[in-house]
């Protein structure tokens, strides 16, 4: 099996993107794009480099070379582009995207694999014309995973309320069977193996602060309860808004991550909530990573998942409980020491970079021998549907 991974290679603050080019290697695919190849060898097309290469079974691709909006105003493009992203290569050689998504777009006799790496409920609609076609299938959330936004009776709590659509809802409703369903990758480099007992905080609230998640860090605040300083999160935001743009400084964006895996992994607890849209962020999947006992409200699928309460996490029932419960949880060394670490055997299990290839690599299986009819997860295994099942 020839796989092609057409993307730009650049460093971000999520590591996913990096997961993914390690899950890639893991199925020797061959790289292309802005970063990966010269600019010559990007001058003559993605067609002649398939040609030198003698063909591909596979195209796997990604956001950046599939959406016409990003080039209707091409100077905005490359400046939101480099304002969050660390680029190994001229800016000059982004103009080359389009090209490659065109040229993609043309092929019929190969299968294109393509990684929506942005929010589902946040598409616009005209997109999906895109992943109707016959060759083409998606890696992003299956249907237990999403809710129609009617049934988010809560979603104006958050500040991006304004902008969720049901788009990806309802195109997955009829072209479940062309889904890859997963969306975060958890490497093995981001694993951390302290115990709980040699931790200097005792509960953490990390990442992006929606509604549930500032709720929690106010009343945690109020407490004596040791949490680690967001000053750093205060800082960035600073820069970023005067322009300094420290997401697209290389030092400054791995100091970034390095802080928050260090309050990460220095947490014997960390709180997090898919938002008020209940889809399975990143939060859920590195924080039991990180060896921390995952205490959340848990989102749309979480069972599925594997997650199970009191086995490999906690379940918060109401924001009104997360001193009681964070005080119960510390004073229980040894229960929150064995849910913590079945909480990362957990993901290591079943969401990290080599369980990923694996899951990718039956989809790409199933789907060559035309026999794919989607996939799902049941109690945390990843399962491939087949047409003759």
């Amino acid at each position: 099996m020839k796989i092609l991974y057409a993307g730009v290679y650049n460093e971000y603050l999520n590591p996913t993107e990096r997961n993914y080019l390690i899950m890639m290697k893991n199925l020797d695919a061959v790289f292309y794009g802005p970063g990966f190849v010269s600019e010559d060898i990007l001058k003559k097309g993605i067609d002649n480099f398939i040609q030198n290469n003698d063909g591909f079974d596979f195209i796997i691709t990604t956001t950046f070379s599939f959406e016409d909006h990003l080039f209707e105003k091409y100077t905005t493009f490359v400046k939101d582009f480099t304002k969050y992203r660390y680029i190994f290569f001229p800016k000059k050689h982004l103009s080359y995207i389009k090209t490659i998504k065109d040229d993609i777009l043309k092929i019929n006799d190969t299968n294109i694999i393509y990684i929506i790496g942005f929010d589902p409920y946040n598409i616009k609609k005209d997109f999906f014309n895109i992943l109707k076609k016959k060759n083409i299938y998606t890696i992003l959330l299956g249907k237990q995973f999403i809710s129609s936004i009617d049934n988010l009776k809560t979603i104006n709590k958050e500040k991006f309320s304004k902008s969720v659509n049901d788009n990806y809802f309802n195109f997955i409703n009829n072209y479940d069977n062309k889904i890859i369903s997963f969306y975060h990758i958890i490497g093995e480099n981001e694993f951390k193996y302290n115990a709980l007992d040699n931790r200097k905080y005792e509960i953490s609230v990390m990442g992006v602060l929606y509604n549930n998640r500032k709720n929690i860090l106010k009343q945690l605040k109020k407490s004596n309860i040791k949490l680690p300083s967001r000053i750093y999160n205060i800082f960035y935001s600073f820069l970023n808004k005067i322009g300094f743009s420290p997401y697209s400084n290389i030092i400054l964006l791995y100091l970034y991550n390095s802080i928050f895996q260090y309050n990460l992994f220095n947490s014997k607890i960390s709180f997090t909530s898919g938002s008020e849209l209940n889809i399975p962020v990143r939060k859920f999947f590195e924080i039991p990573a990180h060896a921390s006992l995952l205490l959340a409200y848990p989102c749309n699928g979480f069972e599925d998942l594997g997650f199970k309460n009191n086995i490999n996490y906690i379940k918060l029932n109401n924001d009104e409980d997360i001193i009681d419960i964070t005080t119960s949880i510390i004073n229980d060394k040894v229960k929150a020491q064995d849910i913590a670490t079945k909480g990362q055997e957990l993901i290591f299990r079943h969401h990290s970079t080599t369980a990923r290839s694996n899951q990718l690599k039956n989809c790409l299986e199933a789907i060559q021998a035309n026999n794919y009819n989607g996939s799902f997860w049941k109690n945390g295994e990843f399962k491939v549907r087949l047409k003759n099942d």
